[in-house]
């Protein structure tokens, strides 16, 4: 740990995963108002650097295996740079036992082609990777999987006999080069081969990161941050067994 009158701070935390140890580094910038962690590969999650600017509220996640940069709302419950040096440091050398996990899930949105709004922290930061803006994702999903899922068809293979009204995909939730729309034409062809049209998701990206919350020195939290970056699409697949 460094000294916490210069004005960026780095931390080392040893991480333990599912049976997995890994060192997850905090650097906090209290002129810039920026905090960066820097999580390697681990248990199956991808390396990642995420970046939260609290002078633009917004954050950044950096996948540099994909080349890859994605834009999201900073988070109310992010700490601010001081109380993350004030926590941390609070909870250098002791164990703690409580702990807490926040899940948000998200869906890629449109590209960033315009990096003017971007601090210039961030855009050196995602300088030459692509760069999309997410959106969190609420029941959409769900409420496709339940739509599609529920029919029922009146099966002739001579004609295609039936109006299938299958939902939309919402175009941000779509997987690039995707099925957005799943037509009668296309449910009878998939039948004829014995199988159903299907909405299909699946995760692009699983980041996560770890940091301390602490009221006071016997009441510190270890904060769990997991995002999920998932699209879908229509696909013909097996029937599903009933």
């Amino acid at each position: 740990m460094d000294s916490p009158s210069q004005k960026v701070v780095g931390y080392n935390i040893q991480i333990r995963e599912s049976g997995e140890e890994y060192t997850e580094t905090i650097e906090v910038d209290t002129e810039k108002q920026t905090e960066l962690f820097k999580v390697p590969a681990h248990v199956n999650v991808e390396q990642s650097n995420i970046l939260h600017d609290f002078k633009k509220n917004l954050s950044m996640m950096q996948l540099p295996e994909k080349k890859i940069c994605y834009i999201l709302p900073l988070e109310m419950e992010v700490s601010t740079p001081e109380k993350l040096i004030n926590d941390l440091d609070k909870a250098n050398g002791i164990t703690i036992s409580k702990k807490s996990v926040i899940e948000n899930k998200w869906t890629v949105n449109d590209e960033v082609t315009d990096t003017s709004a971007l601090s210039e922290e961030m855009a050196s930061f995602c300088e030459n990777y692509a760069i999309y803006y997410l959106k969190k994702i609420e029941d959409t999903v769900k409420s496709i999987r339940i739509q599609t899922n529920g029919k029922k068809h009146r099966q002739r293979r001579q004609q295609i006999p039936y109006a299938v009204e299958f939902p939309d995909i919402p175009r941000d939730l779509l997987c690039p080069g995707g099925k957005r729309i799943a037509s009668a034409s296309d449910d009878w062809l998939c039948r004829q081969s014995g199988k159903e049209m299907r909405v299909e998701c699946k995760v692009l990206s699983n980041p996560c990161y770890y940091y301390s919350v602490c009221e006071t020195l016997n009441t510190c939290t270890t904060r769990h941050v997991r995002s999920t970056i998932s699209c879908c699409e229509y696909k013909c697949l097996p029937v599903k067994a009933a």
